[in-house]
Parts: structure tokens; C-alpha cells; sequence
């Protein structure tokens, strides 16, 4: 499962505030990272981690101090 960047740009131009559109933003990486198993390939793995970068990145954009936290410690 992962999340594509239409659904990204969604909670992006969306009327929430910054915090909740943070907390959006990881509630839906969390959820990638929980549906990822041992049984997960490489390539899901690689998807997953790809995912994630997007939405580090769009979180930079709304809040550049969290998002360069998330985005150095990756």
C-alpha cells in the first residue's frame, strides 16, 4: 500500500490547519510502514520508502522545520 501523490496533493490544498495536515501526512506514512510485512518484497519495500520521501517532502513545503527533521534523518 502506498500512497500516490493525488492523494498527497489532496490533504495539501485541503482546509486543514498546518498541524492537522502534518499529522495527516503521517498518519499516512504510518500506515504504509504497518501494512509492510516480512513477507514484503524488495520492490514494496523500495515503493514504501519512496512514498515516504514524497510525503517528507510535502511536509517540508507546509512546515519546513519538521519537514528538514524527516527529511535529514531518513
Amino acid at each position: 500500500m502506498t500512497y500516490n501523490q493525488f492523494k498527497i496533493d489532496q490533504v495539501i490544498n485541503s482546509n486543514m490547519t498546518i498541524k492537522e495536515k502534518e499529522d495527516e501526512l503521517l498518519r499516512m506514512d504510518s500506515q504504509m510502514y504497518c501494512y509492510m510485512g516480512s513477507e514484503s518484497t524488495e520492490e514494496q519495500r523500495m515503493a514504501v520508502a519512496a512514498s515516504s520521501l514524497k510525503i517528507y517532502t510535502a511536509i517540508n513545503e507546509i512546515n519546513p522545520e519538521s519537514g528538514r527533521l524527516l527529511l535529514f534523518n531518513n
